[in-house]
Formats: C-alpha cells, structure tokens, sequence
C-alpha cells in the first residue's frame, strides 16, 4: 500500500515539473521558421515568466528576432527585421503568438549623412518642434548623430533619425537654460522613390536641463530665435522676387499721394506689393526688419491686393485718375470715388528721421495708415459701369486719362505708429 501511495506522489510531481517546464531555446527556434524567414536568432538571455492582465494568466516569452525578405519590388535583396517575443502557454508549453516589440528594413538605398543632416537642417522646425524652434537664442550648439546608432528604415516609407543636440533656450524675461536633447526624427513620404515631405515629427526622448544664462530684460528681447531668423531670411527671399520699382524721393505729401493712386490703379499686383514695401511705415513691419510684415501687417496687405486686383470691380476702376479730395490735412487725405458715395483714406507721415539736437530731421515720406473702399455688391457694380465714357472725373478731363508713373512703380515715405491706432486699417466693405 506504502509502495503505490509513493508511486503516486511521484507521478503527480513529474505531472507539476512538465506542466511548468520552459520551452527549449530549440523548440522556439524551431516555432518562429515561418515561410519566408531567411534568418532567426535568439536574444541573449533567458525565457522569462510575464503576467497578462488581457488574458488574467502567465506566460512564457522569449525575445528573439527574425528576418525575411521585405517583398519590394524596386529593391529585391532588401530585407526586414522583425524583434519581438515568442510567447508560449506557461501551462502547456505550447506556441501561442509572437509579439512585435520593432521592424526595421535593410537593403533599401538610403540618404548620405551629409543628405539626412540637409534634411534635419533643412527644417529645424520640424525636427525640434514649434516651441523649442520659436524659443531658442541664437543657433544651435549642435546638432549631430549619437556615435552609436543610424537611420532607421521603420517601412519604406517611413526613415527614424536619431539625433543630438543642444542649445539655448528662453525661459523668462530676462534668463535662458540651456539644454541637450536625444531626438528621434521621423521623415515620410508617399512612396519609396517619392520626395519627402514638408512634415517631419520629432520625438523627445531625453532633455537634460543645464546652465541658467541671465541677461537684461531690453538685452533678451533683442536676442534672435530660430523661428525669427527664419522668418527674416523667407521675408527677404520673398522681398527680393518682387518687381525692381524705383521710388521716387518726393518732395510733399501731395506728391506721394498722387504717385500712389497711380501705382493702386493701374499696376499689377506684385509692383503694388513691391511698392508699398517701399513707403510703408516702420510699424507695419515687425521690430528691426524692413522686409517682414507683422501678421496683422500682411492680413491688410493681403486685403489692399484683394481691393486692387482680385475684385470684380477693382479700386482702380472705381476711382478717379485724380480723385477729388473729401478731406485733407497734415498729410491725411480722405479721396473721393467717381461717384462720391465712398471714400479711401491715406496718411503719410516723415519716416527715417534721425535725432538732431531733441529734433528729427532727414527723412522720407511714409504710409502709415491705408483705408482702400470700394462698392462689391452686383447692384453697385452694374450702377458705375452704366455712365457713358467721360461722365465720370469731368474735372480731370474724363475718367480715361492716363497715369503716368504706375508702369514703373511709385513711392513714399514717413513714420509709423500704425499698430497703435486701434482701427481697420482696411475694410473693402465700411462705408467711411
């Protein structure tokens, strides 16, 4: 009796072992040999004993990694890499599922180092991201590859960059911090012989805070960003295909006034732009640029060219060669439409004056304020258009008289404190 009782125990505790055994590594390289597999390896180390809270119960896993063919047509030789988990029944031992913890691509022709740092630099916006891209001082400390690691094929479609850098940053009105960082950046494109495209997506993966900087509240706010050296160079660039127009130095505010009206009536729509960056005052431009519009800046510019050339019934239609005055003073000109029922408003003022003695001197005429108005509706439209050539403008000899200087471009100058007036500066729909 003593003898089966023994045998039992015996039996059930062999029962125990073989139900918790670990799957040899033999028997998981034999498992993951899917068609397809070129190559298989497992990752050092042992089978470890994990918890599933999905499934309420244990399991085996063991790291491994496979490769096979990627199955791209333009690239035949290239392969994937597949790293993950081998996961087995931590009762029976079986093969359950593999678990993808990465891919990675080889064999498919990538940028050069120096093309990738191109791309990186290329767009620093993308690659740091808005706020690091709007608040950094200065230029980059750097911006390298770590020395272990590259590129990254995730699809071919999809390049992972890894990165270093460091720099400083703005933190406060008067103090900087300056930081490294370990990026990963992420390019795409459509396709795998496609161009890559405009967004790129950083991924912070550690920031290191290091030294404070303190500087002079005045001190600090002049110091450059990325982001606005940036926006300096697109303004430039822009500024520069713009129409050469050669501004006239005009003697009075009346003279300007007048070469004006006749750039808004008859010149297309990139001398108009070219001129105006010309005579517009210094508050129209963000602080230190002659070249870059505020945003408020560029929406009434944008709205000054929809007046003068993108509307069904142009500004230049509407008024006079020589319209008469509603108002004027101390360079203010409020200037009637053909039909005086609308008027548009100017004012100069003397710009690019230095201090002599408590007094501004030099200088050049200005526009610090355009109000452009114009009728849109149908209806209005349809009314001006029905006078008979030469009604209109009677006073100038007809509304077909030529302007003389709009071929070539016009010009003006004076001062600036357009942001602080309060007003729409242009409204195509007020009536003023």
């Amino acid at each position: 009796m003593r003898a089966r009782y023994v045998l039992l125990t015996a039996a059930i505790s062999l029962c125990a072992v073989a139900a918790h055994a670990q799957p040899s590594d033999a028997q998981v390289l034999k498992d993951i040999s899917w068609p397809g597999v070129i190559r298989k390896e497992l990752r050092p180390g042992t089978i470890k004993k994990v918890w599933s809270d999905a499934n309420s119960q244990y399991y085996w896993d063991r790291a491994c990694v496979v490769w096979r063919n990627a199955n791209i047509p333009e690239y035949p030789n290239a392969q994937i890499e597949v790293g993950g988990f081998a996961r087995y029944s931590y009762v029976t031992n079986t093969y359950q599922d593999f678990l993808t913890t990465y891919n990675s691509y080889t064999g498919i022709p990538g940028p050069s180092k120096d093309e990738v740092m191109g791309m990186l630099r290329g767009n620093l916006r993308g690659a740091l991201g808005e706020y690091k891209f709007n608040s950094i001082v200065g230029d980059l400390h750097y911006l390298r590859f770590p020395e272990e690691g590259g590129p990254i094929w995730d699809s071919p479609t999809h390049l992972t960059v890894p990165v270093e850098t460091a720099y400083e940053r703005k933190e406060g009105p008067t103090w900087t911090v300056v930081y490294t960082d370990r990026l990963l950046v992420h390019f795409y494109r459509d396709a795998i012989n496609a161009p890559w495209k405009d967004n790129v997506i950083s991924e912070e993966k550690e920031s290191t805070r290091g030294e404070r900087k303190e500087y002079a509240e005045w001190e600090l706010k002049k110091k450059p960003t990325l982001g606005s050296v940036s926006a300096e160079r697109q303004a430039q660039a822009a500024a520069a295909s713009l129409p050469v127009v050669n501004v006239p130095a005009f003697a009075t505010d009346r003279e300007a006034m007048q070469y004006t009206v006749d750039i808004l009536r008859t010149a297309d729509e990139q001398r108009i732009r070219a001129y105006l960056m010309q005579v517009l005052a210094a508050g129209w431009f963000v602080e230190g640029s002659t070249t870059q519009l505020s945003p408020q800046a560029q929406e009434w510019m944008n709205s000054i060219l929809q007046v003068c050339c993108r509307s069904q019934m142009n500004w230049g239609e509407q008024y006079c060669a020589r319209p008469a005055e509603k108002e004027y003073y101390n360079g203010q000109f409020s200037l009637w439409n053909k039909v005086k029922d609308k008027a548009s408003r100017f004012v100069w003022e003397k710009g690019g004056t230095t201090w002599r003695n408590g007094q501004q001197v030099g200088g050049s005429w200005k526009l610090s304020t355009i109000e452009v108005y114009i009728h849109v509706s149908e209806n209005d439209i349809a009314r001006l258009r029905s006078y008979e050539p030469g009604y209109l403008c009677r006073e100038e000899g007809g509304e077909q008289q030529a302007a003389g200087p709009a071929a070539t471009g016009a010009g003006a100058s004076g001062g600036a404190t357009l942001l602080e007036r309060g007003k729409g500066l242009v409204n195509k729909l007020a009536t003023p």
